[in-house]
């Protein structure tokens, strides 16, 4: 699981800086010996970098609109980032239940769940820094519109340190590579795979659009079976972890061109082996 990366920042500040973000904690080890105190000091050491960045920015002349939208699009939410990730993950870990794998599996899948209903709730936010738009970046990032004052949702409410939309991109960032740290800890928390004669070799992404269109279709229990009660069903059966089957799915439904596209080249294929049939 990678961790955060710098970006190439034009700016007198990015050393300084840059120096702040190496002391940032990785985000890859889901299997600590105590994972509470990892958490809990991580969280600390985050908070008390986050202040030290905000202190060299306050007094600072950003020298165009330029620098001043790439530091708060791209460098301060790193920063934010780390601390929401290692706030939340000391939550979790705080309140993990006592008990057999499978109540601790489900409730970290439950988490998963949440973070998927966080992508769709700002998923027009999330096309927008996917495909690196910058049309509203003026309003986003820049700390003197208007918008910022209305539309910020950061808990930092020094307006020298916050726009519209920083807090966001962390929640973003942070959401994302929780989500990477639960698969990572759900691998490690896996049940030996038993030897089958049946191995799920396509992508995960395609068995997720199969058990969309089955769950779509209403062929399991007269349709009333719920997408995660099929999911886990395949997820036991081929013996692999579909991660954030959510997620997956919303990233499906975003593509550009085809997005049934594991179904349609099904549908081709079964009609050539019609058609093969036919001619013999």
């Amino acid at each position: 699981m990678q961790n955060f990366s710098f970006p190439d920042w034009d700016s007198p500040l990015a050393e300084k800086i840059e120096a702040l973000f190496s002391q940032l904690p990785g985000v890859d080890s889901p299997h600590a010996m105590d994972p509470v105190m990892e958490a809990q000091g991580n969280m600390e050491l985050g908070r008390r970098l986050l202040y030290e960045l905000r202190n060299l920015i306050e007094d600072y002349e950003f020298k165009s609109a330029a620098e001043e939208i790439r530091f708060f699009k791209e460098v301060k939410p790193l920063f934010s980032a780390s601390l929401l990730f290692w706030s939340r993950l000391f939550q979790l870990r705080l309140h993990q239940p006592v008990g057999g794998r499978g109540i601790i599996r489900k409730y970290w899948k439950s988490e998963l769940q949440y973070l998927s209903r966080l992508f769709e709730q700002h998923i027009g936010f999330y096309e927008y820094l996917r495909s690196k738009d910058t049309e509203m970046d003026g309003i986003y990032f820049l700390r003197n519109h208007k918008e910022s004052e209305n539309n910020s949702v950061s808990p930092d409410l020094n307006p020298r340190f916050t726009t519209a939309k920083d807090h966001l991109v962390a929640k973003i960032l942070a959401s994302d590579k929780l989500e990477q740290y639960i698969v990572h800890f759900l691998r490690g928390e896996a049940q030996p795979a038993p030897v089958l004669k049946l191995q799920w070799t396509a992508s995960k992404a395609n068995l997720v659009e199969l058990i969309y269109a089955l769950q779509s279709g209403g062929v399991y229990n007269n349709g009333q079976s719920e997408i995660k009660e099929i999911a886990e069903t395949f997820e036991q059966f081929f013996q692999v972890d579909l991660g954030n089957y959510y997620h997956v799915f919303n990233e499906i439904r975003l593509r550009k061109k085809n997005r049934t596209s594991f179904l349609d080249q099904l549908r081709e294929k079964v009609l050539q082996k019609m058609d093969a049939l036919d001619e013999k």
